[in-house]
C-alpha cells in the first residue's frame, strides 16, 4: 500500500511539473507572438506617421497662403498682435503696450549670380569685354519693427514669451530687450521691494512683409463654401 502512495504521489509530481513547464512554455509563445505583432503595428503606424508628415510639408507652388504666414504680401499688424497676446497669455506675461514703427532701411539683396560665358563662370575681363552685366534680381521684404511693454513675475515668465514668440507661424527676430523696472535699493536706502512686484521690460521684434507681390493678396484668405443652406431660427413656423 505504501508503495503504491509513493508511486501515485511520484506520478502526481511529475503530472505537475509537466504541466507547469508546458503552461510556461505556452505562455512564453503567446507573449513573444503578441510582442512580435504589437513590433509590426508600431512600424505600421510609425511609417503611416511619417507618410503623413511629409505630405503635411509639400506646398504647391501655386498656393502662396502658407509662404504668406511667414512672410506676408500686407504687413498685417493684427495678425502680429493676434500671435503676440497669444504668446503673453501662454507664459504668464502682461503686455501693456504695442507700438509700431515702419523703418527706412534698405532690403538686402539675395545672393548674385556669376555671369556665364560659353558654359564657364566668367571672369572680370570676360565682363569688361562683353560690356555691361545682367541685371540682377533682388528681393525687397520690408522690415515691420514693434516694440513691446512688458510685465513678467520673473525672468522665466520673460524667456517663456520670448519663445513662445518664436514658435509663430510668422517669421519674427528678437532684436533688443531691456529692463525698465525700478533699480535694486543699495545699503542704507527707504526703498522696499515687494516680493510680488512685477518686472518690466521693453521688448524689439521684427517681422517683415513683401509689397512687391501684391497680386498674391488674393491668396491669402480662401473663402469658404457653404455646403448645406442655413434655416431662419426666427422664423415662425405655427402661422401665427
Amino acid at each position: 500500500m505504501k508503495r503504491y502512495s509513493s508511486y501515485l504521489l511520484l506520478g502526481l509530481t511529475l503530472l505537475l511539473v509537466i504541466g507547469g513547464v508546458a503552461y510556461f512554455g505556452y505562455t512564453t509563445y503567446t507573449t513573444y507572438q503578441e510582442l512580435n505583432e504589437t513590433e509590426a503595428t508600431l512600424d505600421r503606424e510609425q511609417m503611416a506617421l511619417e507618410i503623413a508628415k511629409a505630405n503635411e510639408q509639400k506646398v504647391d507652388v501655386a498656393e502662396s497662403s502658407f509662404l504668406q504666414k511667414k512672410v506676408p504680401v500686407l504687413p498685417a499688424n493684427d495678425d502680429v498682435i493676434d500671435a503676440i497676446n497669444a504668446s503673453s497669455q501662454i507664459a504668464g506675461v502682461k503686455v501693456q503696450s504695442i507700438t509700431f514703427s515702419q523703418t527706412d532701411v534698405a532690403p538686402a539683396p539675395v545672393v548674385e549670380s556669376t555671369p556665364v560665358v560659353d558654359g564657364a563662370m566668367a571672369t572680370e575681363s570676360d565682363i569688361d569685354a562683353d560690356g555691361a552685366e545682367a541685371p540682377v534680381a533682388t528681393t525687397a521684404a520690408t522690415p515691420l519693427p514693434a516694440s513691446l511693454s512688458v510685465e513678467a513675475p520673473s525672468y522665466l515668465e520673460l524667456m517663456a514669451f520670448l519663445k513662445q514668440i518664436e514658435r509663430t507661424d510668422r517669421i519674427t527676430i528678437l532684436r533688443q530687450i531691456q529692463l525698465t523696472g525700478p533699480d535694486e535699493p543699495g545699503a542704507g536706502s527707504e526703498t522696499i521691494l515687494l516680493d510680488d512686484e512685477m518686472m518690466a521690460f521693453t521688448i524689439e521684434i521684427e517681422t517683415y512683409y513683401r509689397p512687391d507681390l501684391t497680386q498674391l493678396v488674393p491668396d491669402k484668405k480662401t473663402p469658404l463654401k457653404e455646403t448645406t443652406p442655413k434655416s431662419d431660427p426666427f422664423v415662425d413656423v405655427t402661422g401665427n
